[in-house]
């Protein structure tokens, strides 16, 4: 998965693992979303197996620190030190793209706001 480092990132270019409709939402890992899934965003056009798709992603992409394990997917806050964290008590701020195995540990995070 090719994602920029740029905060101001509004897509994502990936090798698409499955064929892939055009205007649909396509996860972090490069497939079409299931129903319920976190999508990553929108692919720009139709794709087959194999071929690089333009992500248009939802919100901002940016790299948080981790202040503890986090799965991607998940919906975190923000913890102690500025840390994203799963959301347990706080208010939601965005979801995880990817994991982190723990603290200190970065991550991409998709910022709606």
């Amino acid at each position: 998965m090719a994602l920029s480092e740029s905060i101001l990132q509004t897509y994502s270019i990936q090798t698409a693992i499955a064929a892939i409709t055009a205007e649909t939402f396509v996860d972090a890992d490069g497939a079409q979303c299931a129903a319920g899934e976190v999508p990553l965003g929108v692919n720009a056009r139709t794709v087959a197996i194999g071929d690089e798709q333009l992500i248009n992603t939802i919100g901002t992409l940016v790299r948080v620190t981790a202040g503890a394990a986090i799965t991607a997917d998940a919906q975190i806050e923000v913890g102690a030190a500025g840390a994203g964290i799963t959301l347990a008590a706080g208010k939601a701020c965005g979801y995880a793209v990817t994991s982190a195995s723990g603290i200190g540990v970065t991550f991409l995070a998709r910022i709606p706001y």
